[in-house]
């Protein structure tokens, strides 16, 4: 894969992030207050569905399995190539939160649906993988942020080098 069709592909993916995340932030007002992804005690889930009527419920139901299905495959991947494209392929260890924490969204994922639907049997799964979820996508984003301050250290390195032989008058 040459340089910048990797790139390509990462900018496609960042546009598909942003437009899902845009979709599930303008969606969420029709489930009537907080999506089940941010609770993760089988307590405050079922007092969350509790209070949503059978449309908001039903509202919740589609922005999970429309666009909260696809994003963990889409987030997983565009971090996982900025991580790729940061490190290379020699630090391929450093993939494992993505690698992990996309299986565990989409099945947190299929347990809120059951939810929604009236199945509570697995709730207290949820209550644990949400907070694995929460911090696998934390763990691939220290990578990413180290990659980004090394880069960014570098660029200011090259840079005043740069400047010092430019101002040297014996070049």
């Amino acid at each position: 894969m040459s340089q910048s069709n990797g790139l390509g592909r990462l900018f496609l993916l960042f546009i598909l992030t942003l437009a899902i995340s845009l979709g599930i932030f303008f969606w969420t007002p029709r489930t009537g207050g907080s999506l089940l992804d941010f609770l993760s005690s089988v307590s405050e889930v079922q007092e969350r569905l509790q209070q949503m009527s059978a449309a908001q419920k039903n509202s919740h139901f589609l922005l999970t399995l429309l666009l909260d299905m696809p994003f963990p495959i889409v987030y997983g991947s565009f971090l996982a190539g900025l991580v790729l494209e940061s490190f290379g392929k020699t630090k391929k260890w450093l993939l494992i939160p993505a690698l992990l924490a996309i299986p565990v969204d989409l099945s947190e994922n299929v347990i809120q649906l059951l939810a929604l639907r009236g199945y509570e049997a697995l709730l207290s799964v949820k209550a644990i993988l949400t907070p694995t979820k929460m911090i696998l996508v934390f763990a691939m984003a220290i990578p990413i942020a180290l990659a980004a301050l090394i880069n960014l250290i570098r660029q200011r390195v090259a840079l005043a080098q740069s400047s010092s032989n430019d101002s040297n008058p014996s070049n």
